[in-house]
């Protein structure tokens, strides 16, 4: 309600909302050839952002809340054709048997659910690049979008990821 100083009359306004980053160039990878998009902190852009990129009737975007405080809003999104079931069942048991205070971002999910802690080794993979996300779900993984995070997780990573980057998918294989 906003209310002048000698007025007899306020004023209702409505301050629902609040404001949100733009879709940019993430930091983290940016690229000479491909998209200059990345995820945001607003988790419906994200998944919009993905679904954008897959128009397959297959695409599947499952969506829980994570968190006693936070209520965070969690999204397992992977194609229901190509992905592997036990996969898919697994990354939603291991989400669904989290018992947590708060999550408020895809970090804390990663180190509650990864296969190996203590490796060098990641088994979860992460990007800022929508394009890139929509590969790994193209190719069969399973994608975890997290309200609040820019970062969107891939599982499983394969060994190969971590001497791969997002041009990688736009330039010739000789390359």
């Amino acid at each position: 309600i906003l209310m002048a100083d000698g007025m007899r009359q306020a004023l209702i306004v409505s301050t629902r909302g609040w404001d949100k980053r733009s879709v940019m160039e993430p930091q983290t990878e940016s690229v000479v050839r491909g998209p200059r998009e990345g995820f945001t902190e607003n988790f419906r852009t994200n998944t919009a952002l993905l679904r954008r990129r897959i128009k397959s009737p297959q695409l599947r975007m499952d969506h829980t809340v994570i968190g006693q405080r936070t209520q965070t809003n969690v999204c397992v999104a992977y194609l229901a054709d190509v992905a592997d079931p036990e996969v898919v069942a697994t990354v939603k048991a291991r989400l669904n048997n989290l018992n947590v205070d708060s999550v408020l971002d895809s970090g804390y999910i990663e180190q509650y659910i990864e296969d190996a802690p203590y490796s060098i080794f990641p088994t979860i993979g992460g990007t800022e690049k929508p394009d890139t996300a929509a590969a790994k779900v193209l190719e069969g993984r399973v994608a975890i979008l997290v309200e609040g995070s820019p970062f969107v997780l891939t599982a499983p990573m394969l060994f190969m990821e971590s001497f791969q980057s997002s041009e990688d998918y736009y330039i010739r294989t000789l390359i």
